[in-house]
């Protein structure tokens, strides 16, 4: 019998903030490793040696991009592995291609290349161009494989032996007493191998005969025609991009001396450090789902959420980076770098945007819009490198020059971030709330710190500085965030519960759990007939009928628009209309019982509150609210789960910490019972208790009201983070469902 052949490689799970926090992880201590090194290096190396550096990282980075033509780019879009398989082939063979075609430059246009760069000594390196242009090249191509595989925690890795290679190699080298130029060069090139050979031992272990046995060379022609627009425009359109920021250093040279160049190098270098902790790691997730994800309204969604917060946490550190970053670099590099520092205040702000905007290119590549952004990336770029390049002809001041420059790239990527949600069939009108947002964030903190430095100076004014700054973010921006959680709607919240999760609603296999809290739940409804039901995230059928209330009529609201198609498919005899279609609060019907299953976990207080208020606008006297299985903050006290033991637990712990504190965990709300009773009784309700039979950390609350009519204190203005939204308010993404054979005054029957 001949052996089975997988079609699909397994995934990685994870969700993309933990993948994004993966890599960011891995570049953490790639970068915590770059720092310690530039604290070492600057002693022991001058300026010049970092201007050598600079240019010859700028003549291999300048083309890397090239290597493989982009088609690397292309790995993640195929639905099929076995088809992305014969795009990785191409992209190898392409680049293998590309580094041959260097090497013959190199040996037609040594002379000329050595006369332009203007230094002499980078002409033994450029000989070793080709290979790192092919080293670095396979890095990308295997990196984009294990993004597609979802293995980021690979990339990590190989990131910090990137890292970790290069310095001990360069400092190595300083030890073997070899010049400060073939130190840093060398050590850069064998930290590049190092890399690269550490991700290909991997994938190789892990894909390698999937790899041998789906290649299908035939194949290989067809797909680099199918994905000719990666090399015709996204490298291009990557060359451009990436000119910008390493033909800087060309246009300094070309004005100034190579200390310049260096001073300039290692402030580049600093600032890049905090902003490629981040968007290196979500620009690679972000590719990855944006591929996948076809709604481009919850796709918005996501990209707003992701630019609100990082414009609310960011813009405070940039204000205190622009303010002290000279102070900074003498105190940590030596005086001869103060210049570094003046260079850092400004290039601050071109790496802000550049945080904010970099990880949302491949919207470009998704929608086919390469054209787009090759001519934006032209016309930016030549904008930037004239500014800088007039700059210096005329003013003579590096510093100015590069503060010309940072205005320049600030003014183009807000034209890009616009162009960009163009291209995604976003509201471009969201762009004004993160503008807001920057406003609100950057005035209070510039007004703060400067008023600071009026009556302080140095380290004083610095510390007091960072301590307004902290102070601002812990009073400020975090709450902030987690208001604007609050502030997005239950449809939102809801969306990330896809249909296959193991949910007791959707999952045959849990039958005998089904049995067991059917049989608990329904003990715990008053002993008369109802009339008519709601029920909040009802899942499927089976949520409504364990409740065995057949002369009851049953009214069923679902958020996840995903989930409504699954049971589309799955349940006959429901009816299902969109949200858009009516609303339920318009039909000023009364409701004997009010239902949500788990719900509670997945609303804050404010929305809680929020659900009770609204849910007093269907019910009567005699009506009951049931909200089961709440999370129960006491069992969890109890049995240790704040207090994680292992280091595991430990880790587990401060990824659900932090999800919280930016309000993105959609499970994280414990209650404790008289937390739940209080807001209760604010809302008009008196609340009772049991605990469940089926798991010990949740209990089942019972809710009658004590008063009819709104209660007497006031409901924040605002739309509605309950579960009794108006409809229309939801967007068409939404549903309800609506049971055939309802009763007369039911919205199924009108």
């Amino acid at each position: 019998m001949s052996e089975t052949r997988p079609a699909q490689l397994s995934r990685e799970k994870g969700s993309f903030i933990s993948h994004v926090a993966t890599l960011a992880a891995g570049t953490a201590v790639s970068q915590g490793i770059n720092i310690f090194a530039m604290l070492v290096l600057t002693r022991i190396f001058a300026p010049q040696a970092f201007g050598l550096l600079a240019l010859f990282m700028t003549c291999v980075t300048l083309f890397s991009v090239l290597g493989g033509a982009r088609y690397e780019l292309a790995i993640m879009l195929p639905e099929e592995d076995t088809e992305a398989v014969n795009v990785f082939y191409g992209s190898v063979f392409t680049l293998l291609v590309i580094s041959l075609l260097g090497l013959a430059s190199i040996a037609a246009f040594h002379a000329r290349i050595t006369l332009l760069l203007g230094d002499p000594e980078v002409a033994p390196w450029l000989w070793s161009m080709p290979a790192v242009l092919f080293l670095m090249g396979l890095y990308q191509v295997l990196s984009y494989w294990c993004g597609r595989m979802k293995r980021f925690h690979k990339v990590a890795a190989s990131r910090v032996a990137l890292t970790l290679g290069t310095v001990v190699a360069q400092i190595g080298l300083f030890l073997l007493h070899f010049s400060g130029g073939i130190s840093l060069i060398g050590g850069w090139i064998i930290g590049q191998s190092t890399g690269t050979t550490v991700l290909l031992i991997q994938v190789v272990r892990r894909d390698g005969r999937f790899l041998l046995r789906h290649a299908r060379w035939s194949s290989v022609p067809g797909l680099l025609k199918t994905y000719r627009n990666f090399p015709l425009y996204k490298a291009p359109y990557s060359f451009i991009s990436n000119a910008a920021s390493q033909l800087v250093v060309v246009v300094i040279r070309f004005f100034s001396d190579l200390i310049t160049v260096g001073l300039f190098s290692l402030a580049f270098r600093a600032i890049s450090i905090p902003v490629s902790l981040i968007t290196g790691s979500m620009n690679q997730v972000f590719y990855e789902k944006a591929a996948r994800e076809g709604d481009s309204v919850r796709l918005q969604n996501f990209v707003d959420r992701a630019l609100y917060i990082q414009v609310v946490l960011m813009t405070p550190m940039l204000v205190l980076a622009a303010f002290e970053a000279q102070l900074l670099f003498v105190t940590l590099f030596g005086a001869r770098w103060a210049m570094s520092g003046q260079f850092a205040s400004w290039l601050a702000f071109a790496g802000y945007m550049y945080f904010l905007s970099s990880w949302l290119d491949r919207l470009f590549d998704i929608h086919g819009r390469q054209r787009l952004s090759l001519a934006l990336e032209i016309a930016g770029n030549l904008m930037s490198l004239g500014a800088l390049a007039a700059a210096l002809y005329f003013t003579k001041s590096a510093v100015l020059a590069v503060a010309c420059f940072t205005v320049s790239e600030v003014v183009y990527t807000c034209v890009w971030l616009y162009a960009s949600y163009r291209v995604g069939r976003f509201r471009t009108s969201k762009l004004l709330r993160i503008a807001w947002a920057f406003c609100t964030s950057a005035v209070p903190v510039f007004l703060a710190v400067g008023a600071i430095h009026l009556a302080l100076s140095g380290w004083p004014a610095f510390v007091v500085s960072l301590l307004a700054v902290i102070f601002f973010e812990l009073v400020y921006s975090l709450p902030k965030i987690r208001a604007d959680r609050s502030a997005h709607s239950r449809e939102e919240t809801f969306r990330g519960l896809a249909p296959n999760r193991n949910f007791p609603a959707l999952n045959g296999e849990v039958a005998q759990s089904y049995h067991d809290c059917r049989a608990h739940l329904r003990s715990l409804f008053p002993h008369k007939e109802f009339t008519r039901a709601f029920v909040v995230s009802c899942g499927n059928r089976k949520t409504i009928s364990f409740m065995e209330l057949p002369s009851c009529s049953y009214t069923g609201l679902e958020f996840n628009s995903r989930l409504l198609e699954a049971l589309r498919l799955r349940s006959c005899g429901i009816t299902m209309r969109s949200s858009g279609e009516t609303s339920l609060l318009e039909d000023h019907g009364f409701c004997d019982l009010i239902f949500s299953h788990s719900g509670a976990q997945y609303c804050d207080p404010i929305a809680l509150s929020k659900h009770f208020h609204d849910a007093r606008t269907i019910m009567r006297r005699d009506s009951v609210l049931v909200c089961s299985s709440v999370l129960d903050r006491e069992k969890r006290r109890q049995r240790g789960a704040d207090a994680p033991k292992s280091l595991r637990g430990h880790v587990a712990f401060a990824k659900s910490l932090l999800r919280r504190l930016l309000g993105l965990d959609r499970t994280s709300y414990w209650y404790d019972r008289a937390e739940f009773s209080a807001l209760a009784r604010l809302n008009g309700f008196e609340a009772s208790f049991v605990g469940s039979s089926v798991n010990a950390n949740r209990f089942h609350a019972v809710l009658r009201l004590t008063q009819v009519g709104s209660p007497d204190r006031s409901i924040e203005s605002g739309s509605s983070n309950g579960f009794f939204v108006p409809f229309p308010t939801l967007g068409a993404g939404s549903g309800r469902i609506q049971f055939a054979g309802a009763h007369p005054r039911s919205p199924a029957a009108t």
